[in-house]
Protein backbone atom coordinates (compact mmCIF):
# COMPACT_ATOMS: atom_id res chain seq x y z
CA UNK A 1 0.00 0.00 0.00
CA UNK A 2 1.50 3.55 -0.61
CA UNK A 3 3.00 5.19 2.66
CA UNK A 4 2.52 8.75 3.72
CA UNK A 5 5.91 10.69 4.52
CA UNK A 6 4.73 12.27 8.20
CA UNK A 7 5.65 15.30 9.74
CA UNK A 8 7.96 16.15 7.03
CA UNK A 9 10.00 19.35 6.94
CA UNK A 10 8.19 20.61 10.11
CA UNK A 11 10.26 22.68 12.53
CA UNK A 12 10.91 20.95 15.82
CA UNK A 13 9.57 23.45 17.64
CA UNK A 14 6.10 22.87 16.13
CA UNK A 15 3.65 20.67 17.74
CA UNK A 16 3.23 17.05 15.84
CA UNK A 17 0.35 14.50 16.06
CA UNK A 18 2.11 10.76 16.56
CA UNK A 19 1.01 8.74 13.93
CA UNK A 20 1.42 5.00 12.60
CA UNK A 21 0.61 3.72 8.99
CA UNK A 22 0.36 0.07 8.87
CA UNK A 23 1.09 -1.44 5.74
CA UNK A 24 -0.01 -4.81 6.60
CA UNK A 25 -4.04 -5.76 7.27
CA UNK A 26 -5.06 -6.82 10.95
CA UNK A 27 -5.07 -9.90 10.39
CA UNK A 28 -2.36 -12.49 9.19
CA UNK A 29 -3.14 -16.09 8.00
CA UNK A 30 0.24 -18.13 7.91
CA UNK A 31 0.48 -21.88 7.13
CA UNK A 32 0.76 -24.83 9.80
CA UNK A 33 4.29 -24.95 8.59
CA UNK A 34 7.57 -23.35 10.44
CA UNK A 35 7.77 -19.86 8.15
CA UNK A 36 8.86 -16.34 8.43
CA UNK A 37 6.98 -12.87 7.59
CA UNK A 38 6.95 -9.11 8.21
CA UNK A 39 4.45 -6.74 9.23
CA UNK A 40 6.02 -3.11 7.56
CA UNK A 41 4.33 -0.02 8.57
CA UNK A 42 5.77 3.81 9.01
CA UNK A 43 5.86 5.94 12.04
CA UNK A 44 6.53 9.13 12.64
CA UNK A 45 7.61 8.29 16.18
CA UNK A 46 9.61 5.44 18.24
CA UNK A 47 7.93 2.12 18.73
CA UNK A 48 8.27 -1.18 20.30
CA UNK A 49 6.22 -4.10 20.00
CA UNK A 50 5.48 -7.45 22.00
CA UNK A 51 3.35 -10.90 21.29
CA UNK A 52 1.47 -12.84 23.66
CA UNK A 53 1.95 -16.72 22.76
CA UNK A 54 5.28 -18.39 23.03
CA UNK A 55 5.08 -20.11 19.06
CA UNK A 56 5.78 -16.56 17.44
CA UNK A 57 8.88 -15.26 17.84
CA UNK A 58 9.74 -11.50 17.03
CA UNK A 59 13.12 -10.77 15.31
CA UNK A 60 13.05 -7.15 16.36
CA UNK A 61 11.03 -5.76 18.59
CA UNK A 62 11.61 -1.87 18.68
CA UNK A 63 12.70 0.66 15.78
CA UNK A 64 12.91 4.42 15.45
CA UNK A 65 10.65 6.89 13.76
CA UNK A 66 10.14 6.57 9.88
CA UNK A 67 9.26 3.17 7.41
CA UNK A 68 9.84 0.37 9.13
CA UNK A 69 9.26 -3.71 9.61
CA UNK A 70 8.82 -5.95 12.39
CA UNK A 71 9.80 -9.39 11.70
CA UNK A 72 8.62 -12.89 12.71
CA UNK A 73 8.60 -16.26 12.89
CA UNK A 74 6.40 -18.71 13.66
CA UNK A 75 6.89 -22.42 14.55
CA UNK A 76 5.15 -25.38 12.80
CA UNK A 77 1.83 -26.08 14.56
CA UNK A 78 0.63 -29.63 14.78
CA UNK A 79 -2.48 -29.06 16.71
CA UNK A 80 -5.75 -27.07 15.94
CA UNK A 81 -6.73 -23.83 14.45
CA UNK A 82 -4.64 -20.93 16.35
CA UNK A 83 -4.53 -17.37 17.21
CA UNK A 84 -1.71 -15.14 18.44
CA UNK A 85 -1.23 -11.29 18.42
CA UNK A 86 1.42 -8.63 17.95
CA UNK A 87 0.56 -5.29 19.79
CA UNK A 88 3.02 -2.33 17.68
CA UNK A 89 2.67 0.68 20.41
CA UNK A 90 4.45 4.30 20.15
CA UNK A 91 7.34 4.34 23.13
CA UNK A 92 5.21 6.84 24.59
CA UNK A 93 2.11 4.97 24.32
CA UNK A 94 0.09 7.27 22.59
CA UNK A 95 -0.89 4.59 19.34
CA UNK A 96 -1.49 1.00 19.94
CA UNK A 97 -2.06 -1.33 16.26
CA UNK A 98 -3.02 -4.88 17.03
CA UNK A 99 -2.03 -7.39 14.35
CA UNK A 100 -3.83 -11.44 14.57
CA UNK A 101 -1.61 -14.21 13.54
CA UNK A 102 -4.02 -16.94 12.42
CA UNK A 103 -2.24 -20.37 11.60
CA UNK A 104 -4.07 -22.96 9.72
CA UNK A 105 -4.67 -26.39 11.95
CA UNK A 106 -1.91 -28.98 11.83
CA UNK A 107 -4.11 -32.44 11.66
CA UNK A 108 -4.30 -33.33 8.46
CA UNK A 109 -7.52 -35.01 7.12
CA UNK A 110 -8.87 -36.12 3.90
CA UNK A 111 -12.24 -35.52 2.50
CA UNK A 112 -14.27 -37.42 0.22
CA UNK A 113 -17.49 -35.16 -1.71
CA UNK A 114 -20.34 -36.41 -3.82
CA UNK A 115 -22.82 -34.30 -5.70
CA UNK A 116 -25.34 -33.24 -2.72
CA UNK A 117 -24.06 -34.42 0.12
CA UNK A 118 -23.93 -33.42 3.83
CA UNK A 119 -21.62 -35.50 5.85
CA UNK A 120 -18.35 -35.03 7.73
CA UNK A 121 -16.95 -36.33 4.74
CA UNK A 122 -13.91 -38.16 5.88
CA UNK A 123 -14.86 -41.55 4.11
CA UNK A 124 -17.24 -41.92 1.01
CA UNK A 125 -19.59 -43.35 2.95
CA UNK A 126 -19.95 -40.09 4.44
CA UNK A 127 -19.42 -37.60 2.01
CA UNK A 128 -19.51 -34.24 2.21
CA UNK A 129 -20.26 -31.11 -0.22
CA UNK A 130 -16.97 -29.52 -2.12
CA UNK A 131 -17.68 -25.85 -0.31
CA UNK A 132 -17.48 -27.86 3.13
CA UNK A 133 -14.30 -29.53 2.41
CA UNK A 134 -12.73 -26.78 1.20
CA UNK A 135 -13.19 -24.69 4.32
CA UNK A 136 -12.24 -27.42 6.50
CA UNK A 137 -9.19 -29.17 4.33
CA UNK A 138 -5.53 -27.42 5.44
CA UNK A 139 -2.05 -27.79 3.62
CA UNK A 140 -1.46 -31.08 2.73
CA UNK A 141 -4.85 -32.45 2.68
CA UNK A 142 -6.37 -34.39 -0.28
CA UNK A 143 -10.32 -34.07 -1.74
CA UNK A 144 -11.70 -36.44 -3.43
CA UNK A 145 -14.60 -35.73 -5.78
CA UNK A 146 -17.01 -38.15 -7.29
CA UNK A 147 -19.01 -37.12 -11.07
CA UNK A 148 -21.10 -34.64 -11.62
CA UNK A 149 -21.60 -30.62 -11.84
CA UNK A 150 -20.31 -28.81 -9.17
CA UNK A 151 -20.82 -24.76 -8.68
CA UNK A 152 -19.79 -22.40 -6.08
CA UNK A 153 -21.85 -21.01 -3.58
CA UNK A 154 -19.54 -18.64 -1.83
CA UNK A 155 -18.16 -15.62 -2.49
CA UNK A 156 -13.72 -14.81 -3.30
CA UNK A 157 -12.26 -13.54 -0.45
CA UNK A 158 -12.73 -9.12 -0.26
CA UNK A 159 -15.85 -9.69 -3.21
CA UNK A 160 -18.99 -8.29 -3.55
CA UNK A 161 -21.58 -10.67 -1.11
CA UNK A 162 -24.44 -9.28 -3.22
CA UNK A 163 -22.58 -10.21 -6.56
CA UNK A 164 -23.12 -14.06 -8.77
CA UNK A 165 -20.44 -12.83 -10.47
CA UNK A 166 -17.96 -12.85 -7.61
CA UNK A 167 -18.57 -16.39 -6.38
CA UNK A 168 -16.21 -18.99 -7.08
CA UNK A 169 -14.22 -22.01 -5.87
CA UNK A 170 -11.41 -20.42 -3.69
CA UNK A 171 -8.40 -22.44 -3.22
CA UNK A 172 -6.61 -20.88 -0.03
CA UNK A 173 -4.55 -23.58 1.00
CA UNK A 174 -1.81 -25.82 -0.40
CA UNK A 175 -4.37 -29.35 -1.51
CA UNK A 176 -4.74 -32.08 -3.66
CA UNK A 177 -8.41 -31.93 -5.58
CA UNK A 178 -8.69 -35.01 -7.68
CA UNK A 179 -11.81 -35.82 -9.79
CA UNK A 180 -12.97 -38.73 -11.67
CA UNK A 181 -14.56 -41.02 -9.26
CA UNK A 182 -17.87 -42.82 -9.95
CA UNK A 183 -21.09 -40.92 -8.58
CA UNK A 184 -21.81 -43.99 -5.96
CA UNK A 185 -17.96 -44.17 -5.44
CA UNK A 186 -17.24 -46.56 -2.28
CA UNK A 187 -14.15 -47.87 -0.63
CA UNK A 188 -11.37 -48.66 -3.32
CA UNK A 189 -12.81 -46.65 -6.01
CA UNK A 190 -10.50 -45.31 -8.37
CA UNK A 191 -10.41 -42.42 -10.49
CA UNK A 192 -11.04 -42.49 -14.12
CA UNK A 193 -11.76 -39.10 -15.67
CA UNK A 194 -12.63 -40.36 -19.13
CA UNK A 195 -15.51 -42.28 -17.45
CA UNK A 196 -16.66 -40.42 -14.71
CA UNK A 197 -16.61 -36.31 -15.66
CA UNK A 198 -16.15 -34.52 -12.55
CA UNK A 199 -17.12 -30.76 -13.43
CA UNK A 200 -16.71 -27.40 -11.84
CA UNK A 201 -19.02 -25.18 -13.82
CA UNK A 202 -19.48 -21.08 -14.05
CA UNK A 203 -23.02 -21.53 -14.69
CA UNK A 204 -25.22 -21.10 -11.29
CA UNK A 205 -28.43 -22.77 -11.31
CA UNK A 206 -30.24 -19.42 -11.47
CA UNK A 207 -28.40 -18.38 -15.02
CA UNK A 208 -25.91 -16.23 -13.56
CA UNK A 209 -21.98 -16.94 -14.59
CA UNK A 210 -19.43 -16.39 -12.51
CA UNK A 211 -16.02 -14.18 -12.87
CA UNK A 212 -13.79 -16.60 -12.32
CA UNK A 213 -14.68 -20.93 -11.88
CA UNK A 214 -11.26 -21.21 -10.13
CA UNK A 215 -9.75 -19.10 -8.07
CA UNK A 216 -6.00 -19.78 -6.31
CA UNK A 217 -4.80 -17.33 -3.63
CA UNK A 218 -2.75 -19.98 -1.60
CA UNK A 219 0.51 -18.88 -0.32
CA UNK A 220 3.79 -20.26 -1.94
CA UNK A 221 5.39 -22.38 0.47
CA UNK A 222 8.55 -24.90 0.47
CA UNK A 223 7.56 -27.81 -0.96
CA UNK A 224 4.09 -27.44 -1.09
CA UNK A 225 1.71 -26.70 -4.34
CA UNK A 226 -2.03 -27.22 -5.04
CA UNK A 227 -2.95 -30.13 -7.22
CA UNK A 228 -5.75 -30.24 -9.70
CA UNK A 229 -6.30 -34.23 -11.32
CA UNK A 230 -9.41 -35.40 -13.34
CA UNK A 231 -11.16 -32.48 -13.58
CA UNK A 232 -12.95 -30.02 -15.84
CA UNK A 233 -13.35 -26.54 -15.45
CA UNK A 234 -16.17 -24.44 -17.64
CA UNK A 235 -18.51 -21.85 -17.65
CA UNK A 236 -16.62 -18.88 -16.91
CA UNK A 237 -17.07 -15.56 -17.84
CA UNK A 238 -14.59 -12.93 -16.98
CA UNK A 239 -16.63 -9.60 -17.48
CA UNK A 240 -16.75 -8.30 -14.44
CA UNK A 241 -15.25 -4.65 -13.47
CA UNK A 242 -12.40 -3.48 -10.74
CA UNK A 243 -10.27 -6.10 -9.17
CA UNK A 244 -9.48 -7.66 -5.65
CA UNK A 245 -5.80 -7.74 -4.31
CA UNK A 246 -5.19 -11.04 -1.93
CA UNK A 247 -1.86 -11.86 -1.04
CA UNK A 248 -0.28 -8.78 -3.31
CA UNK A 249 -1.81 -10.82 -5.97
CA UNK A 250 -4.41 -9.13 -8.47
CA UNK A 251 -7.49 -10.92 -9.32
CA UNK A 252 -9.22 -9.48 -11.97
CA UNK A 253 -12.69 -9.78 -12.57
CA UNK A 254 -12.76 -9.45 -16.61
CA UNK A 255 -9.45 -11.48 -16.66
CA UNK A 256 -9.43 -15.72 -16.14
CA UNK A 257 -12.73 -17.07 -16.66
CA UNK A 258 -11.47 -20.73 -16.32
CA UNK A 259 -9.10 -20.37 -13.35
CA UNK A 260 -7.32 -17.04 -11.72
CA UNK A 261 -3.83 -17.53 -9.74
CA UNK A 262 -2.45 -15.52 -7.74
CA UNK A 263 1.53 -15.60 -6.16
CA UNK A 264 0.38 -19.78 -5.97
CA UNK A 265 1.79 -22.99 -7.10
CA UNK A 266 -0.14 -24.81 -8.96
CA UNK A 267 -0.32 -28.22 -11.11
CA UNK A 268 -2.94 -29.48 -13.40
CA UNK A 269 -3.13 -33.07 -14.66
CA UNK A 270 -5.46 -34.94 -16.65
CA UNK A 271 -7.73 -31.86 -16.58
CA UNK A 272 -9.77 -29.89 -19.60
CA UNK A 273 -10.06 -26.20 -18.96
CA UNK A 274 -12.88 -25.63 -21.52
CA UNK A 275 -15.50 -22.49 -22.90
CA UNK A 276 -14.89 -19.64 -20.37
CA UNK A 277 -14.44 -16.73 -21.76
CA UNK A 278 -12.08 -13.69 -20.44
CA UNK A 279 -13.55 -9.95 -21.42
CA UNK A 280 -10.03 -8.69 -21.49
CA UNK A 281 -7.87 -11.15 -21.59
CA UNK A 282 -7.52 -14.93 -20.86
CA UNK A 283 -10.13 -17.07 -21.15
CA UNK A 284 -8.75 -20.33 -19.72
CA UNK A 285 -6.02 -19.09 -17.55
CA UNK A 286 -4.60 -15.63 -15.84
CA UNK A 287 -1.54 -16.68 -13.89
CA UNK A 288 -0.28 -13.54 -11.82
CA UNK A 289 2.78 -14.29 -10.39
CA UNK A 290 2.48 -18.28 -10.21
CA UNK A 291 4.41 -21.25 -10.52
CA UNK A 292 2.07 -23.25 -12.86
CA UNK A 293 2.27 -26.78 -14.47
CA UNK A 294 -0.13 -27.99 -16.71
CA UNK A 295 0.29 -32.01 -17.76
CA UNK A 296 -1.45 -34.00 -19.62
CA UNK A 297 -4.28 -31.68 -20.15
CA UNK A 298 -6.75 -29.92 -22.86
CA UNK A 299 -7.53 -26.40 -23.24
CA UNK A 300 -10.16 -25.68 -25.48
CA UNK A 301 -12.64 -23.80 -27.30
CA UNK A 302 -11.58 -20.35 -24.47
CA UNK A 303 -12.35 -17.03 -26.09
CA UNK A 304 -10.78 -13.50 -24.85
CA UNK A 305 -12.08 -9.53 -25.54
CA UNK A 306 -8.09 -8.92 -25.90
CA UNK A 307 -4.73 -10.83 -24.53
CA UNK A 308 -4.66 -14.51 -24.39
CA UNK A 309 -7.67 -16.28 -26.04
CA UNK A 310 -6.50 -19.65 -23.45
CA UNK A 311 -3.90 -18.46 -21.11
CA UNK A 312 -2.08 -15.37 -20.46
CA UNK A 313 0.81 -15.75 -18.03
CA UNK A 314 2.13 -12.43 -16.56
CA UNK A 315 4.04 -10.59 -14.53
CA UNK A 316 7.11 -12.77 -13.54
CA UNK A 317 5.02 -16.04 -13.71
CA UNK A 318 6.96 -19.27 -14.50
CA UNK A 319 4.67 -21.62 -16.57
CA UNK A 320 5.58 -25.27 -17.64
CA UNK A 321 3.51 -27.19 -20.25
CA UNK A 322 3.81 -30.95 -21.01
CA UNK A 323 2.41 -33.24 -23.49
CA UNK A 324 -1.04 -30.87 -23.47
CA UNK A 325 -3.16 -29.46 -25.77
CA UNK A 326 -4.56 -26.02 -26.43
CA UNK A 327 -6.97 -26.32 -29.44
CA UNK A 328 -9.96 -23.91 -30.73
CA UNK A 329 -8.93 -20.81 -28.91
CA UNK A 330 -9.96 -17.29 -29.62
CA UNK A 331 -8.41 -13.96 -28.79
CA UNK A 332 -10.03 -11.08 -30.75
CA UNK A 333 -6.52 -9.28 -29.64
CA UNK A 334 -3.12 -10.47 -29.18
CA UNK A 335 -2.10 -14.58 -29.36
CA UNK A 336 -4.78 -17.17 -29.64
CA UNK A 337 -3.61 -19.37 -27.78
CA UNK A 338 -1.05 -17.87 -25.18
CA UNK A 339 0.26 -14.26 -23.94
CA UNK A 340 3.04 -14.47 -21.92
CA UNK A 341 3.63 -11.01 -20.91
CA UNK A 342 5.63 -9.38 -18.84
CA UNK A 343 8.92 -11.14 -17.37
CA UNK A 344 7.24 -14.52 -17.64
CA UNK A 345 8.93 -17.87 -18.63
CA UNK A 346 7.37 -20.46 -20.46
CA UNK A 347 8.18 -24.20 -21.76
CA UNK A 348 6.62 -26.29 -23.54
CA UNK A 349 7.65 -29.66 -23.70
CA UNK A 350 5.25 -32.66 -25.93
CA UNK A 351 2.32 -29.96 -26.44
CA UNK A 352 -0.07 -29.66 -29.45
CA UNK A 353 -1.04 -25.59 -30.08
CA UNK A 354 -3.67 -26.06 -33.16
CA UNK A 355 -6.32 -24.41 -34.91
CA UNK A 356 -6.16 -20.81 -32.44
CA UNK A 357 -7.57 -17.83 -33.70
CA UNK A 358 -6.50 -13.94 -33.26
CA UNK A 359 -7.26 -10.59 -34.60
CA UNK A 360 -3.81 -8.93 -33.84
CA UNK A 361 -0.29 -9.86 -32.90
CA UNK A 362 0.07 -13.62 -33.21
CA UNK A 363 -2.13 -16.07 -34.00
CA UNK A 364 -0.22 -19.11 -31.49
CA UNK A 365 2.13 -18.23 -28.75
CA UNK A 366 3.27 -14.51 -27.99
CA UNK A 367 6.22 -14.11 -26.01
CA UNK A 368 6.48 -10.34 -25.01
CA UNK A 369 9.58 -9.26 -22.61
CA UNK A 370 9.52 -12.68 -21.66
CA UNK A 371 11.87 -16.02 -22.50
CA UNK A 372 11.16 -19.86 -23.08
CA UNK A 373 11.38 -22.86 -24.75
CA UNK A 374 9.23 -25.22 -27.35
CA UNK A 375 10.47 -28.61 -27.36
CA UNK A 376 8.73 -31.57 -29.21
CA UNK A 377 5.73 -29.32 -30.20
CA UNK A 378 3.65 -29.16 -33.09
CA UNK A 379 2.68 -25.64 -33.93
CA UNK A 380 -0.11 -26.14 -36.68
CA UNK A 381 -3.40 -24.71 -38.08
CA UNK A 382 -3.33 -21.07 -36.40
CA UNK A 383 -4.78 -17.98 -37.98
CA UNK A 384 -4.68 -14.20 -37.51
CA UNK A 385 -6.39 -11.35 -39.52
CA UNK A 386 -3.95 -9.02 -38.54
CA UNK A 387 -0.78 -7.62 -40.64
CA UNK A 388 1.01 -7.49 -37.35
CA UNK A 389 2.84 -11.23 -38.04
CA UNK A 390 3.60 -14.47 -36.32
CA UNK A 391 1.11 -17.12 -36.95
CA UNK A 392 2.94 -19.99 -34.88
CA UNK A 393 5.11 -17.82 -32.89
CA UNK A 394 5.71 -14.34 -32.20
CA UNK A 395 8.58 -13.10 -30.32
CA UNK A 396 8.53 -9.09 -28.89
CA UNK A 397 10.19 -6.52 -26.96
CA UNK A 398 13.44 -8.20 -26.07
CA UNK A 399 12.12 -11.79 -26.24
CA UNK A 400 14.53 -14.71 -26.00
CA UNK A 401 13.09 -18.06 -27.21
CA UNK A 402 15.12 -21.66 -28.18
CA UNK A 403 12.20 -23.87 -30.64
CA UNK A 404 14.21 -27.69 -30.34
CA UNK A 405 12.75 -30.45 -31.92
CA UNK A 406 9.19 -28.89 -33.53
CA UNK A 407 7.01 -28.34 -36.03
CA UNK A 408 5.65 -25.34 -37.19
CA UNK A 409 3.32 -25.58 -40.54
CA UNK A 410 0.35 -24.61 -42.00
CA UNK A 411 -0.45 -21.58 -39.68
CA UNK A 412 -1.41 -18.30 -41.92
CA UNK A 413 -1.45 -14.43 -41.35
CA UNK A 414 -1.87 -11.59 -43.35
CA UNK A 415 1.37 -10.41 -41.91
CA UNK A 416 4.92 -11.57 -42.37
CA UNK A 417 6.07 -14.60 -40.81
CA UNK A 418 3.76 -17.05 -41.09
CA UNK A 419 5.65 -19.59 -38.82
CA UNK A 420 7.89 -17.05 -36.30
CA UNK A 421 8.34 -13.63 -36.51
CA UNK A 422 10.02 -10.97 -34.52
CA UNK A 423 9.39 -7.31 -34.13
CA UNK A 424 9.97 -4.73 -31.46
CA UNK A 425 13.55 -4.75 -29.64
CA UNK A 426 16.17 -7.02 -29.95
CA UNK A 427 14.42 -10.67 -29.86
CA UNK A 428 17.23 -13.97 -29.81
CA UNK A 429 15.80 -16.84 -31.79
CA UNK A 430 17.19 -19.99 -31.18
CA UNK A 431 16.14 -22.99 -34.26
CA UNK A 432 17.56 -26.58 -33.24
CA UNK A 433 16.63 -30.01 -35.57
CA UNK A 434 13.06 -28.06 -36.48
CA UNK A 435 10.76 -27.18 -39.69
CA UNK A 436 9.48 -24.55 -40.04
CA UNK A 437 7.67 -24.45 -43.11
CA UNK A 438 4.60 -24.74 -45.23
CA UNK A 439 3.26 -21.79 -43.46
CA UNK A 440 1.38 -18.94 -45.19
CA UNK A 441 2.63 -15.40 -44.87
CA UNK A 442 2.17 -11.94 -47.15
CA UNK A 443 3.38 -11.81 -50.00
CA UNK A 444 7.43 -11.12 -49.83
CA UNK A 445 7.64 -12.58 -45.96
CA UNK A 446 9.05 -16.16 -45.28
CA UNK A 447 7.86 -18.46 -42.88
CA UNK A 448 10.46 -16.98 -40.45
CA UNK A 449 10.77 -13.56 -40.63
CA UNK A 450 12.15 -10.17 -38.32
CA UNK A 451 11.38 -6.78 -38.83
CA UNK A 452 14.95 -4.64 -39.40
CA UNK A 453 17.87 -4.70 -36.85
CA UNK A 454 16.72 -7.77 -34.98
CA UNK A 455 19.90 -9.95 -33.97
CA UNK A 456 20.78 -13.15 -36.69
CA UNK A 457 19.16 -16.17 -35.18
CA UNK A 458 21.04 -19.03 -33.80
CA UNK A 459 20.06 -21.94 -36.70
CA UNK A 460 21.67 -25.93 -36.08
CA UNK A 461 19.87 -28.90 -38.46
CA UNK A 462 16.74 -27.34 -39.30
CA UNK A 463 14.20 -26.37 -42.18
CA UNK A 464 13.29 -22.78 -42.71
CA UNK A 465 10.61 -22.54 -45.57
CA UNK A 466 12.73 -24.63 -48.31
CA UNK A 467 16.00 -23.70 -47.24
CA UNK A 468 17.95 -27.18 -45.05
CA UNK A 469 20.21 -25.40 -42.51
CA UNK A 470 23.42 -27.75 -41.65
CA UNK A 471 24.97 -28.21 -37.88
CA UNK A 472 27.15 -25.39 -38.80
CA UNK A 473 24.45 -22.91 -39.38
CA UNK A 474 24.81 -23.01 -42.92
CA UNK A 475 22.48 -23.53 -46.11
CA UNK A 476 23.39 -26.52 -47.62
CA UNK A 477 20.55 -26.62 -50.42
CA UNK A 478 16.92 -24.98 -50.85
CA UNK A 479 15.27 -28.44 -51.69
CA UNK A 480 12.84 -28.92 -48.61
CA UNK A 481 8.78 -29.58 -50.17
CA UNK A 482 6.26 -29.28 -47.22
CA UNK A 483 3.62 -30.26 -49.99
CA UNK A 484 5.05 -33.45 -50.73
CA UNK A 485 7.74 -33.93 -48.09
CA UNK A 486 5.55 -33.74 -44.68
CA UNK A 487 3.34 -35.94 -44.22
CA UNK A 488 -0.83 -35.03 -43.27
CA UNK A 489 0.37 -36.26 -39.75
CA UNK A 490 2.98 -33.94 -40.05
CA UNK A 491 5.49 -36.52 -40.20
CA UNK A 492 8.18 -36.29 -42.44
CA UNK A 493 8.53 -38.46 -45.53
CA UNK A 494 10.42 -39.71 -49.10
CA UNK A 495 13.15 -40.97 -49.60
CA UNK A 496 14.76 -37.53 -50.49
CA UNK A 497 13.66 -35.75 -47.72
CA UNK A 498 16.54 -33.41 -46.15
CA UNK A 499 14.31 -33.55 -42.72
CA UNK A 500 15.40 -37.42 -42.60
CA UNK A 501 19.20 -37.59 -43.08
CA UNK A 502 20.16 -33.83 -41.67
CA UNK A 503 18.69 -33.89 -38.14
CA UNK A 504 20.12 -33.92 -34.51
CA UNK A 505 20.03 -37.56 -32.57
CA UNK A 506 19.23 -38.15 -29.24
CA UNK A 507 22.42 -38.12 -28.10
CA UNK A 508 23.41 -35.03 -29.87
CA UNK A 509 20.05 -32.95 -28.53
CA UNK A 510 21.42 -33.90 -25.07
CA UNK A 511 25.14 -32.51 -26.08
CA UNK A 512 23.08 -29.62 -27.13
CA UNK A 513 21.44 -29.37 -24.16
CA UNK A 514 24.05 -29.14 -22.00
CA UNK A 515 25.60 -26.62 -23.72
CA UNK A 516 22.61 -24.56 -23.32
CA UNK A 517 22.60 -21.82 -20.91
CA UNK A 518 19.37 -22.80 -19.13
CA UNK A 519 19.37 -26.72 -19.59
CA UNK A 520 16.15 -27.72 -20.31
CA UNK A 521 14.06 -30.84 -18.81
CA UNK A 522 16.84 -34.03 -20.68
CA UNK A 523 13.67 -36.59 -19.99
CA UNK A 524 11.96 -35.33 -23.01
CA UNK A 525 14.81 -34.56 -25.70
CA UNK A 526 15.95 -38.33 -26.19
CA UNK A 527 12.35 -38.81 -27.95
CA UNK A 528 9.60 -37.30 -30.06
CA UNK A 529 5.98 -35.47 -29.57
CA UNK A 530 4.38 -39.09 -28.94
CA UNK A 531 7.53 -40.78 -27.07
CA UNK A 532 8.95 -42.65 -29.48
CA UNK A 533 12.65 -43.19 -29.30
CA UNK A 534 15.00 -40.58 -31.15
CA UNK A 535 18.40 -42.70 -30.57
CA UNK A 536 20.13 -43.70 -33.37
CA UNK A 537 17.40 -41.09 -35.67
CA UNK A 538 18.85 -38.03 -37.39
CA UNK A 539 15.28 -36.37 -38.32
CA UNK A 540 14.41 -33.11 -37.61
CA UNK A 541 10.97 -32.23 -36.54
CA UNK A 542 8.88 -32.90 -33.91
CA UNK A 543 7.66 -36.73 -35.01
CA UNK A 544 9.79 -39.49 -35.84
CA UNK A 545 7.30 -42.36 -36.09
Amino acid sequence: MPFILLNACKKDAEPYTPKMVMGSADSIFVSQQESEKSIVFVSNVPWEASVDVDWITLKNDAGAKGLDSIYFSVNANKAEERHGKILINTVRGEISHEIIIIQEAGLSNNFFVKKDASGEGHQWAEATSLSKALENAVSGDTIFIAAGTYTPTKVITKGDPASDGDKTFEISKNITLIGGFPEDAGVGAVSDPAAYKTVFSGSLNNGSLVYHVVSISAPIVKDQKITFSGLTITGGKAVGAGSIVINGATFYRNNGGGVSIGHSRVHFKQCEIIDNEGAHGAGAMFVYGGEVTIENSQIDNNTAGGNGGAIWAYSGSNVAIYSSALKDNYSKGTAGAIYAYPDVKLVMFNTKVMGNRGESFGAGVYFRESKGAVVNCLITGNMSTSDNGGGGLLLYGGSDVTVISSTISRNEIQGPGGGIYRQSGDNQLNLYNSIISGNKQQGGSADVAAASGQPDPEIQSSILGMDVYNSSGSVMGNNFNPATMLSRTFLPEGSSNPALQNGMNAQMLLNLNSSLDSPLNKDYLSNDLNGNSRVGKNIMGALVK
